[in-house]
């Protein structure tokens, strides 16, 4: 969901109040600097995972990509293709549980900018899954 957050700031400092939020954790997902902007981001992000819920062919999702401003090659085979530009890191952080005992944990994600904080949270989060603790990154390598 698209809320306003008076103040907040995207992780490059910016002012980006206006936020999707996870309806589920209320953790703001992504920060945008107009509400069309988050409108648009949030369709994506529905797109994508109404993509993966409904296992779609690959016609209707090349369709849905083009209908959103993606272009679409063929490529005949890719293994990861979700990982195409990105460059793998070694992230350290920490994982604040309810009981507020840290565990700090290592792992290898593939990202766009190593300086993105926001990225870096998102693609922790898809690892940890819904619900994800408290993050605290450590050192990005």
């Amino acid at each position: 969901m698209v809320r306003f957050k008076k103040g907040h700031k995207n992780s490059k400092g910016e002012k980006a109040e206006w936020c999707i939020v996870s309806h589920k954790t209320g953790r703001v997902i992504s920060s945008h600097k107009s509400k069309s902007a988050a409108e648009k981001h949030l369709g994506e992000i529905q797109i994508f995972k109404h993509m993966k819920n409904e296992s779609m062919s690959l016609n209707e999702a090349k369709q849905i990509l083009k209908n959103n401003g993606y272009i679409v090659e063929y490529i005949d085979h890719v293994s990861e293709p979700s990982n195409f530009g990105k460059t793998e890191y070694t992230v350290t952080y920490n994982v604040w549980r309810d009981d507020r005992s840290g565990e700090e944990r290592t792992d290898k994600l593939w990202l766009n900018d190593p300086d993105d904080e926001e990225e870096i949270i998102n693609a922790i989060s898809d690892i940890l899954g819904e619900g994800s603790p408290d993050i605290e990154i450590l050192s990005v390598n």
